[in-house]
């Protein structure tokens, strides 16, 4: 039944204006104070219990429904006691930003295809300043526009009697398109009393340093921001100037442009390494990998090998993951235990810091590193967030999440010479890279793709600034104690198993790829391309150096040499595990080999043992 908004008001009791809408005694339980809210949205009248009352009951006692059937207060985040319309330049409608009772800020978009009518994810809505009309309206006026950190406030200085708007989503958001709507403009910077507010203020005041006609940066005279300035019964012109410095000294100059008497003396094509060939010194990293590839094993023990190592180095490790009895079996794994000095692995442990692509929360991680660089002032600091999704609150498929992640954290860290390295989760496919935004890559210096090899890991390189870092470096993973040595090359995952169930067909040694994956399919047994080129090689290169394959004869030559360790050059070459007549390539004990079960039995691709030779020290540097 559609009826209009003050045939509903008449049947209520106690009805009084409160902004678009009235509130009122609710008919659905007993209400003293009235908690109903009623107003016209979309053409029909809304209502919404904050008492918590079913809204189709409430409808049914008022004799109404929405079209939608949905309550227009409902957010996943509970029920909203305020909304905020943003709107492009003709007044359409983009998104809207709910504010709950504890303050969160669900969002929501129109969408034809809900059921309600709204899509909980702004995904690619576009954003823009809050009330831009007006905006646009005042600049052209050269009436002064007024800058907030939130749409309260701006509605606060409306009823004031001023132009204000804010950008969505609060401090540390500002975007430089915003800047654009206000070129010409004069300015009043409204700056909230706390850091992540004058960082805020500070942010905005940059972006429009050359773009606005005038600018000021004020504060409440009381309270912390707008609505408490205006609440105490002060007036506009009371605003005090804020202890902001957006512009630096001319004192301090010096200390922002290269000294170029030094600059030439250092070699700046040469390598520097944290992590021979993994981590750069002083530069920013994602390192991704499929779901369980071993990315946070392999990252926490070069943590553990760096803290533990001989060069001064500290490092900080950001875990929102892991579990207490997870870093217990892994350290343990690796050999460490109480007799380990992990006095320069400072291990933050599910940490309750503020979001990273927020002003808040680099504040927060920052005032942390500069902690531990004034404990161990003559040490490197190494920062290793793991994983990046879960230490920001913006969208994981939005470019902007790591864009704010930069500058606010990632510019911090690498200001201060910080090495840093993010963990990331690949997408559904190997192809697709990072999972969510193609621009997570914008701002670091190194990507790394990490894979599983038939004996460890491979680093791939995505992405390098730097010429000197290598397109591949692969590791080799061994047991007892847990640890990662590098190898020149190793073969792909899987290969040892292909190669094995080629030898049970008897599949000949100069077969093609495409003979090779026939006879695999023909029992059922089809691997990936990459599996099967890798088995036939394998198969090649063991019957050219020695080893007695099914259906051959061995000829003569030199026994499978074990993986050796990287020279740290740039070469390709294909090391070949242990093994002997009666040991299967890629077994892990002698003992294991194939039953007599059928050729569909498989050996899983385990890890060649460790050479004793081969053990090379922690302290040694040559272990890298």
């Amino acid at each position: 039944m559609n009826v209009d908004l003050q045939t509903v008001v008449a049947r209520l009791e106690g009805a009084r204006k409160n902004g678009n809408g009235y509130m009122a005694r609710c008919l659905c339980h007993e209400d003293r104070t009235p908690s109903l809210h009623v107003w016209e949205e979309d053409g029909e009248v809304a209502w919404h219990c904050f008492a918590g009352c079913d809204h189709k009951a409430v409808g049914d006692a008022l004799g109404i429904e929405r079209s939608s059937g949905s309550d227009p207060h409902w957010t996943p985040r509970g029920p909203a006691v305020a909304e905020y319309r943003y709107v492009d330049e003709q007044g359409r409608h983009l998104f809207t930003v709910c504010r709950t009772v504890d303050k969160q800020f669900p969002c929501w978009r129109p969408d034809a295809a809900s059921k309600t009518g709204k899509a909980w994810k702004l995904g690619n809505a576009r954003r823009v300043l809050y009330r831009l009309p007006q905006v646009i309206w005042a600049v052209e006026r050269s009436e002064p526009v007024y800058i907030v950190e939130g749409e309260k406030d701006a509605d606060a200085l409306r009823t004031a009697g001023v132009t204000a708007t804010c950008n969505p989503h609060g401090a540390g958001k500002w975007r430089a398109s915003y800047s654009e709507h206000l070129r010409g403009a004069d300015v009043v910077i409204v700056a909230d009393k706390d850091e992540p507010g004058r960082a805020h203020a500070e942010q905005v005041a940059y972006s429009l340093r050359s773009v606005a006609a005038s600018l000021r940066v004020v504060q409440a005279a009381e309270g912390k921001d707008a609505s408490d300035h205006l609440a105490a019964g002060k007036t506009l012109d009371e605003f005090i100037a804020a202890d902001t410095a957006t512009v630096q000294p001319e004192a301090d100059l010096a200390a922002v442009f290269i000294d170029w008497s030094t600059f030439w003396d250092r070699d700046h094509n040469e390598a520097e390494w944290v992590y021979p060939d993994v981590l750069a010194r002083g530069r920013g990293h994602a390192l991704y990998a499929s779901h369980k590839m071993g990315k946070s094993l392999f990252m926490l023990f070069v943590a553990a090998e760096l803290a533990t190592g001989s060069e001064p180095i500290v490092v900080l490790y950001l875990d929102y993951e892991m579990t207490e009895a997870d870093i217990f079996d892994r350290l343990e794994d690796m050999g460490y235990g109480p007799g380990t000095d992990f006095s320069r692995l400072r291990y933050a442990l599910l940490p309750a810091l503020p979001p990273l692509d927020t002003a808040t929360g680099a504040e927060a991680l920052t005032g942390i590193v500069d902690g531990v660089q004034r404990a161990m002032p003559d040490h490197h600091v190494v920062v290793i967030i793991d994983t990046i999704s879960r230490a920001v609150c913006g969208e994981e498929n939005s470019a902007d999440t790591f864009r704010d992640f930069y500058a606010h954290t990632g510019i911090q860290l690498k200001r201060r010479g910080m090495t840093w390295v993010r963990l990331d989760h690949g997408g559904k496919s190997p192809e697709q890279g990072q999972r969510g935004s193609s621009g997570k890559g914008d701002d670091v210096d190194v990507v790394w793709k990490l894979t599983r090899t038939e004996n460890g890991v491979r680093l791939h390189r995505d992405l390098a600034r730097m010429s000197w870092v290598l397109p591949n470096v692969t590791f080799g993973q061994y047991e007892d104690p847990l640890r990662y040595l590098r190898l020149t090359d190793d073969w792909p995952e899987g290969t040892g198993e292909v190669a094995n169930i080629l030898d049970r067909l008897n599949v000949p040694l100069d077969a093609s790829t495409r003979a090779a994956s026939a006879a695999l399919k023909s029992i059922g047994e089809g691997r990936r391309r990459q599996a099967v080129v890798a088995a036939v090689r394998w198969r090649i290169q063991q019957s050219a150096d020695g080893v007695l394959r099914p259906g051959t004869t061995p000829g003569e030559g030199s026994p499978i040499q074990t993986p050796e360790l990287d020279t740290g050059t740039a070469q390709e070459q294909c090391p070949l595990e242990a093994g002997t007549e009666d040991r299967t390539t890629g077994n892990h004990e002698s003992g294991q080999v194939w039953v007599p079960g059928g050729v569909t039995d498989k050996e899983p691709p385990v890890h060649s043992p460790r050479p004793a030779n081969a053990f090379i020290a922690p302290e040694d540097p040559d272990i890298l």
